[in-house]
């Protein structure tokens, strides 16, 4: 990237507007999804709960067994697949 400078600029914006998101606690599906991730059975079908895609149940299942129920860990992988999202559309535009 020859133009480091101003991706540096972007991500330092999206750090500054985002800071806060690193020690907010679970929010509303995060909660029925840990607790899919410490049963016997993670891909137990829950009545009346919509349709996730595998991906997101190996998430929480690879996240609990990293990070138990600490937020921040799940927030930073989060925030790292968002920085290499906003690397790779910075590098095509």
């Amino acid at each position: 990237m020859k133009n480091w400078h101003k991706f540096a600029l972007i991500l330092f914006t999206v750090i500054l507007v985002y800071r806060d998101s690193f020690t907010s606690a679970f929010f509303q599906d995060d909660k029925i999804l840990l607790a899919l991730a410490n049963s016997n059975n993670p891909f137990a079908i829950i009545p009346n709960f919509p349709y996730r895609p595998i991906s997101q149940e190996l998430f929480y299942r690879i996240g609990y067994f990293a990070f138990g129920l600490n937020p921040i860990g799940y927030h930073f992988v989060l925030f790292a697949f968002f920085v290499g999202t906003l690397a790779l559309i910075f590098k095509l535009a």
